[in-house]
């Protein structure tokens, strides 16, 4: 009998599956934290929560690398404690950050919360994502009982052993899948919202003036600002031939009259004044079918928001279902049959718990979309370097030393070289 209590084949087939799952979550994994510190087009306010969610997938994502090599160690080894410690940690920690961006939706949309309120919410769901479930899952490396500890042989890996199953149970799946609910009931809540104000812009009575609120898609929608160009015509400035004192002087004032007077025709100076401010107010139509045209945007522009926040809800929905469900029953099952584990189910926990980090990249993708696809073209690549370049420290030095900025590089000091001696010429 092997440490999980499978046969040999039925163990390597566990090993296999859970190592290659996790490496196709870590995957995931490194896709949302490079594309989003590469650039800011995925700094979506919830893409900042399933970054943080990322973080604990990655950690996690090393324990169940170690698969069953924990158990072969031996349950008092420090592989398997440090095993037991990442999973007992991070596992319900993912449920809760989904419960966090829950929130986050809901104050979006009830409560009118702009980003940054949204992001001063951040530190309280760390206190209670990790910082909870830290002190829970440390506690649990100093508890032990007359026969063992509370970290130890879980079937499939090392965790809560096998003794402490309603433990588990108390501190693991039961928060987890209250969070998991308490997000169904927000995100049924929020889209019942939305589909209201849908239905009241898509009646035929709506005017202007009853207009409900812009629809945005709380998962991508962001506080914006508004670009206004005004212009003005400027007259030229006027020649005063008086005021010259040389041939040189005036001879300069007159190309500057023909450059920027006009020429043979008086053309008067354009100029241009940017302002910029917050997004003017709707102002009452003024055309005879201003009214229609906004009433058919908005609507239009409701159908892609409420399309799109039932595609998101839809794709959590779906992963924490299929992340829960056959972990929570093979975790049950046991509870029950504690001999006697029973494979089909271990071996659909053991394939489902290690892509959680894959299924937060799915939906990260989902949400940014539009992005991916700019990346893909390398549309994206262009932009940042164009933000990036002469920023970088060391890129923006080794510009100044070929560009001759830097009054120290070699091409400076050519340059400086070259001008002392045309002067002395």
């Amino acid at each position: 009998m092997t440490v999980t209590g499978f046969d040999l084949e039925q163990e390597s087939i566990l090993f296999t599956t859970e190592r290659v799952a996790s490496a196709i979550s870590l995957a995931g994994c490194a896709f949302v934290v490079f594309t989003f510190l590469w650039s800011s087009r995925f700094r979506k306010p919830v893409n900042r929560l399933i970054l943080y969610a990322t973080l604990g997938n990655v950690v996690m994502n090393i324990g169940t690398l170690i698969s069953v090599d924990g158990l072969l160690a031996g349950v008092d080894a420090p592989l398997c404690q440090f095993q037991a410690f990442t999973i007992q940690m991070f596992l319900p920690a993912d449920a809760f950050w989904n419960l966090s961006m829950a929130i986050n939706t809901y104050l979006t949309v009830f409560k009118r919360y702009t980003p940054s309120q949204c992001r001063a919410m951040e530190k309280y769901y760390f206190a209670v994502n990790y910082g909870a479930f830290f002190l829970i899952a440390f506690t649990y490396c100093f508890v032990h009982d007359s026969k063992s500890k509370m970290y130890g042989a879980a079937t499939l890996w090392c965790w809560v052993s096998t003794e402490f199953d309603k433990v588990r149970l108390a501190t693991c799946y039961v928060p987890a899948w209250c969070a998991i609910l308490a997000s169904f009931v927000i995100y049924v809540l929020s889209g019942r919202e939305l589909f209201r104000r849908r239905r009241q812009l898509l009646n035929p009575r709506t005017t202007t003036a009853t207009l409900p609120d812009a629809i945005e898609n709380p998962f991508t929608s962001f506080k914006t600002t508004e670009v206004q160009i005004t212009t003005e015509l400027a007259s030229p400035r006027p020649f005063d031939s008086s005021s010259t004192n040389s041939q040189m002087e005036l001879q300069q004032a007159q190309l500057e009259q023909q450059y920027l007077g006009g020429g043979q025709k008086d053309y008067e100076q354009y100029s241009i004044t940017i302002e910029r401010g917050l997004r003017a107010p709707l102002r009452s139509a003024t055309a005879p079918n201003e009214d229609e045209i906004k009433l058919r945007n908005t609507a239009m522009a409701s159908n892609r928001a409420a399309w799109a926040y039932t595609k998101c809800c839809v794709l959590f929905f779906v992963s924490l279902m299929i992340t829960w469900i056959p972990s929570s029953l093979f975790r049950a099952y046991t509870l029950v049959h504690s001999s006697d584990p029973n494979f089909g189910i271990a071996y659909a926990a053991g394939l489902v718990l290690p892509l959680m980090g894959f299924w937060n990249a799915l939906i990260y993708v989902t949400i940014s979309w539009d992005a991916v696809l700019d990346m893909f073209a390398g549309d994206i690549d262009k932009r940042v370097w164009r933000q990036w370049h002469g920023h970088w420290p060391g890129l923006k030095k080794r510009q100044n030393e070929w560009t001759g900025n830097n009054r120290d590089s070699w091409v400076g000091r050519s340059r400086r070289w070259s001008l002392k001696s045309r002067e002395a010429r």
